[in-house]
């Protein structure tokens, strides 16, 4: 294991690339002795990061096996695994159910309530339709949520569209301004 494993990865990006996904990949366990290439990729890996353990390999299959998080780009994915296998302290990844349930739990109580039946009358005025639920800016004047119905058979434009800083207003007046598209 690696002394100090900031600086080897610092090393790393210096001599991969920056981005996680030219770097070599660690195998699963320690190569046997006819498995040539995966010998090659460890011997590349121990070169950067001194010796990996059999618990170092692990540990970034461990990392792989909990999956991208929702607010990771690919590199930082790779990465956080290559942190992980060094014993780097690492965030658990966060699901999409992570942050629905953030969303309801956020809208607790009343406010609970009128967003489930704000979604139960978008499901019911249109019953074959997606929909996406979204929270977040990415300008400081537009509203915090939004709310878009999809036809399940043009999924290109949507049929209706909601913003408003609160979640029940934004399915609100999606559904208030529906723009039909033949039959809805």
């Amino acid at each position: 294991m690696s002394r100090h494993p900031e600086l080897d990865l610092k090393a790393a990006e210096r001599v991969w690339g920056a981005h996680p996904s030219s770097w070599p990949r660690p195998p699963r366990r320690r190569p046997r002795w006819w498995q040539f290439e995966a010998k090659r990729r460890l011997a590349r890996l121990e070169a950067a990061f001194d010796h990996l353990s059999d618990h170092d390999l692990a540990r970034y299959y461990d990392e792989v096996a909990l999956g991208q998080s929702v607010y990771e780009d690919a590199g930082g994915y790779m990465l956080r695994c290559y942190r992980a296998m060094l014993g780097l302290p690492v965030e658990a990844p966060v699901s999409q159910a992570d942050i629905i349930a953030g969303l309801l739990h956020e809208a607790a109580g009343d406010r609970h309530t009128r967003l489930a039946e704000a979604f139960a009358a978008a499901e019911k005025a249109f019953p074959n339709h997606y929909w996406m639920f979204g929270k977040g800016k990415t300008r400081p004047d537009e509203p915090l949520f939004g709310f878009a119905l999809f036809d399940k058979h043009d999924a290109d434009e949507p049929v209706a569209c909601g913003e408003d800083d609160d979640p029940v207003e934004a399915v609100n007046r999606a559904l208030a301004n529906i723009e039909t598209k033949g039959e809805a």
